[in-house]
C-alpha cells in the first residue's frame, strides 16, 4: 500500500500532467491556434490576384487589389472562428484537466473516507447518508483501480522481457495488427528463436528494424 501511495503521488501525478499536456498540446496543433495568429491577415488559401499584363493597368490593378483585401478579410474571419473555437477547447482542456488532477489527488484520501464512512454505517445502521457514501466509495474504488494497474504496469520491466513473454501481455494484438497480421492469425511459435521470426518477417514482407520499431 505505501508502495502504490508512492507511485499515485509521484510517477501517476507525472503521467497524468503528460497525458494532459497531450491533450491541449493536440488541440492546439488540431486548429492550427498558432498558424494561424501567425498569418491571420494573409489572403485565405493563398489566393492572391496579379495583374497578368505588361505595363500601367489601372482598372486592372485596382480589381487586383480589392479581391486580394477581400481574401485577406474572408481569409481572417474563417482563420478567427478556427482560433475562437480552437480556444474554447483549449480552455476546456484546462478546466477539464486541473478539474482531473483535484480528483486524482484527492481519490485515495477519498477512498479511504469512504470506506470508513460505510463500514460505521453498517455498524451504526443505515441512514440517508450511507447510500451516498456508497456511491463514493465505489467511484473512488475504480479510480484506484485505474492506478494500481497504472502501478503494475509501471514496474514491468519490458525491456528485459523476451518477446514470448511479451505475446502474454493484452497490448500486444496491437504489435500484430501493426504488422499486418489479425490476433486470430498470430503464432506465438515464430517468437521463441531468432531463425524463426527472420522468416516470419521475410514471409510477411517485413524488415528487421521495422519490426523493432513497431
Amino acid at each position: 500500500m505505501k508502495n502504490f501511495f508512492l507511485w499515485h503521488y509521484t510517477d501517476g501525478v507525472r503521467n497524468f500532467l503528460r497525458i494532459w499536456k497531450d491533450y491541449r498540446d493536440f488541440f492546439w496543433n488540431y486548429f492550427s491556434i498558432g498558424r494561424f495568429l501567425r498569418t491571420l491577415l494573409s489572403p485565405w488559401r493563398r489566393d492572391v490576384s496579379r495583374v497578368g499584363k505588361r505595363g500601367p493597368h489601372p482598372i486592372l490593378f485596382l480589381q487586383a487589389l480589392l479581391e486580394n483585401i477581400v481574401t485577406r478579410i474572408l481569409g481572417a474571419i474563417v482563420k478567427s472562428l478556427v482560433i475562437i473555437i480552437g480556444l474554447f477547447a483549449e480552455i476546456a482542456a484546462l478546466i477539464v484537466g486541473l478539474f482531473l488532477l483535484l480528483v486524482w489527488l484527492l481519490i485515495p484520501v477519498v477512498f479511504v473516507v469512504g470506506l470508513g464512512e460505510v463500514f460505521f454505517a453498517l455498524l451504526n445502521g443505515p441512514d440517508v447518508l450511507t447510500a451516498f457514501w456508497f456511491i463514493v466509495l465505489l467511484t473512488s474504488a475504480f479510480a484506484v483501480i485505474i492506478s494500481l494497474l497504472g502501478q503494475r504496469d509501471k514496474e514491468k520491466e519490458y525491456f528485459s522481457m523476451s518477446l514470448s513473454e511479451l505475446f502474454e501481455e493484452k497490448w500486444f494484438e496491437r504489435v500484430w495488427n501493426r504488422m499486418g497480421v489479425s490476433g486470430a492469425e498470430a503464432d506465438k511459435n515464430v517468437l521463441n528463436s531468432k531463425e524463426a521470426l527472420d522468416g516470419f518477417l521475410r514471409a510477411i514482407e517485413l524488415a528487421p528494424e521495422d519490426f523493432s520499431r513497431i
